[in-house]
């Protein structure tokens, strides 16, 4: 494996770490000025920062399928990225949401 695909899979990382954390400490504080009791379990930050992610990568995924099925282009089924075999869509959809 060469380094400019272990700086780019370690970079990606990195993003989507920063974005949970972000996604997170937003979370917190909106939860700071609420205060209300729970009625419910509390789920944890990082389920709801992963929740929230995974949401609006399904939303932009959802678009890209309907745009290529309307503009009739043709995309292979799976890539190769740093030795794993992703859907490209899905691949664009979860980088565009972080």
């Amino acid at each position: 494996m060469s380094w400019p695909l272990c700086a780019g899979g370690t970079l990606l990382f990195v993003i989507f770490c920063v974005s949970l954390w972000l996604r997170m400490a937003n979370i917190r504080y909106r939860q700071w000025f609420t205060r209300d009791l729970p009625q419910e379990p509390i789920p944890s930050l990082f389920s709801k920062a992963l929740a929230q992610l995974l949401g609006v990568a399904g939303g932009i995924y959802l678009v890209l399928v309907m745009a290529v099925s309307f503009l009739k282009i043709e995309i292979p089924a799976e890539i190769h990225l740093f030795g794993l075999a992703v859907e490209p869509l899905a691949f664009v959809a979860v980088v565009l949401a972080l």
